[in-house]
């Protein structure tokens, strides 16, 4: 589970020895050599959609929040990556439409 998944572990006590069926490794070298953007990345990497409902009780409040959350993940070092660009866009897209389709009528009325 990325959402709670620590993102400044850099060893496991197995490391080095046998096989990594899970890609862990992946996971701690990039905790190590990133940091601050290891948890944006993998997020991205791991979930094909972000799901805003349980945002949404707090009505649009939360999509200002979402919208600067977004803008943070598009100037982390992975910004020149074409995939990563791709993946931040899908994900802001589907946030965007979800808070529309949830909010229609409050955005139609402006």
């Amino acid at each position: 589970n990325t959402y709670l998944s620590n993102h400044i572990l850099q060893t496991v006590g197995f490391e080095g020895r046998g096989h990594d069926s899970f890609g862990v490794a992946q996971y701690l070298a990039m905790n190590k050599h990133l940091q601050e953007d290891a948890a944006i990345y993998k997020m991205f990497q791991s979930h094909r959609d972000f799901d805003m409902k349980p945002f949404f009780q707090r009505g649009l409040k939360f999509l200002p929040l979402a919208v600067e959350w977004f803008e943070r993940a598009g100037k982390c070092r992975f910004r020149s990556d074409e995939r990563y660009l791709h993946m931040l866009e899908s994900r802001k897209l589907s946030a965007a439409y979800q808070f529309v389709r949830e909010f229609q009528v409050l955005v139609l009325r402006g």
